[in-house]
């Protein structure tokens, strides 16, 4: 009778790791993929600025201004209309959001802060993207 307990207990872990190992690797893959698509670019789940266009890339640098954030900026700008992508450069941005989330706030910061220029992508966003990196999020299929 001792041998069919052991047998019994050794099938059901057995079949308990099997679950786990299964679901573990799913959760793992799908967690990959997602950290994936979210580096593809490097561009981050953003809020769209209040007032601001949706179906434009957003390019926030200082109006009339000499500096390489400005510069890099105009450049971007020029790159994207050759190409036929609206984009719109903007010197301020106000955003409607719950100061109570630091993660989000921080992020907001280290976006808007961080080497410019920062550019929004239908609520995507990254500081000082290349051409191609603007190119290929606003060409991406549309995200969550």
């Amino acid at each position: 009778m001792n041998v069919l307990k052991w047998l019994f207990v050794v099938g059901v872990a057995a079949c308990v790791y099997h679950w786990w190992q299964k679901h573990h690797a799913d959760g793992a893959d799908g967690d990959t993929q997602t950290a994936l698509l979210e580096k593809g670019t490097g561009f981050v789940p953003f809020p769209r600025p209040m007032g601001a266009r949706a179906d434009a890339v957003l390019i926030y640098a200082p109006a009339n201004c000499p500096s390489d954030v400005a510069r890099r900026a105009n450049k971007l700008a020029q790159q994207l209309k050759e190409l036929g992508i609206p984009s719109v450069q903007l010197q301020e941005a106000s955003f409607d959001i719950d100061g109570s989330n630091p993660e989000a706030m921080a992020q907001i910061k280290s976006v808007m802060e961080g080497k410019g220029p920062p550019v929004i992508i239908r609520g995507r966003a990254k500081a000082n993207p290349t051409i191609d990196d603007v190119v290929a999020e606003y060409r991406a299929p549309r995200r969550r």
